[in-house]
């Protein structure tokens, strides 16, 4: 932290105050970038926390402690407990808190679901930042359950934003949001453009609604950003494990639509999407056709909140 001295840093007085373990680079940034196969969150969050101030020198009076590591490597659970020793060696933090209040990042499709059954034992007590929000047993992801413990705590873990990779910077670039932008007349109820999969919930969909007046429901698209800032609602799928969509449509303007059980979306229960999104259940997801229509016909000006939340 010294290292900061006379560079201009100033440490956020609000809190909270994040310490960051100094641990060998093996273990966080001597990795090849290009062989990351997802986004590297770990050194993301490294980078907020300096440029909003979050990060402080005093360990012992910090309120949470980082581990700049990338769990996509702790699938081989041998990498985290080299990295454990080492800060045991080092700190006495982690004993003190019996790994509470440590923050870890994971990348991977599923979140902790990824991680070996002994490292999520072991962590338990540690806070997760991930982006799959998967809270509770959901029959289509029986695979990757272990013993169906959730891949995701309420309370205790954070679901963040998906980190927009270079080919959704036009999301920022493009949305009629931007106030100089052109505004875009939306002239479509319900956009989804995608493959029709993930155990039937897109083939619903698809089945549902493809051909009904006013909805575009595709499995391709020439115009995917034409598409999201010309429609009222958009689909916030998920993939094989956590989606971008939610994000993505919200970067348009376009209201998301969640028809995922047990699925938080970004800083979900913190953060109250049901101010600018639509849940339906999925049992529901025929009954989504006449909700939406109608919110677009005889309630514009919810619609219109929605949007600007």
């Amino acid at each position: 932290m010294r290292l900061l001295d006379g560079k201009g840093y100033r440490p956020n007085k609000k809190g909270p105050s994040v310490y960051v373990y100094e641990i060998p680079p093996e273990f966080h940034v001597k990795l090849n970038i290009h062989h990351v196969d997802r986004p590297p969150l770990h050194l993301a969050i490294y980078e907020r926390l300096l440029s909003s101030g979050h990060r402080t020198w005093d360990g012992a009076n910090a309120d949470y402690y980082y581990l700049p590591v990338t769990s996509r490597a702790l699938k081989k659970e041998k990498l985290l407990m080299p990295v454990l020793e080492f800060i045991n060696q080092n700190w006495p933090y982690w004993n003190e808190t019996k790994g509470a209040r440590h923050l870890i990042p994971v990348e991977g499709d599923v979140g902790t679901c990824e991680l070996p059954l002994n490292v999520r034992m072991l962590t338990f007590r540690s806070t997760y930042l991930q982006f799959w929000g998967l809270y509770d047993y959901h029959p289509a992801w029986n695979h990757i359950f272990h013993n169906r413990i959730p891949c995701f705590v309420p309370g205790r873990d954070i679901v963040v934003p998906f980190m927009a990779m270079s080919s959704h910077d036009r999301g920022v670039i493009e949305t009629p949001l931007r106030p100089d932008n052109p505004k875009r007349k939306r002239n479509m109820t319900f956009f989804f453009s995608g493959g029709i999969c993930g155990s039937g919930r897109y083939g619903q969909i698809w089945e549902e609604f493809h051909g009904r007046p006013g909805w575009k429901v595709v499995t391709k698209t020439d115009d995917m950003s034409g598409d999201y800032a010309t429609s009222h609602f958009c689909l916030a799928a998920p993939g094989g494990g956590w989606g971008k969509r939610g994000i993505v449509s919200s970067m348009y303007g376009c209201i998301p639509v969640s028809a995922t059980d047990f699925l938080h979306e970004a800083f979900e229960p913190e953060l109250d999407w049901g101010r600018f999104s639509i849940r339906v259940a999925q049992r529901d997801i025929p009954k989504l056709g006449s909700l939406l229509d109608d919110l677009v016909a005889n309630n514009p000006d919810r619609v219109a909140e929605m949007q600007v939340w």
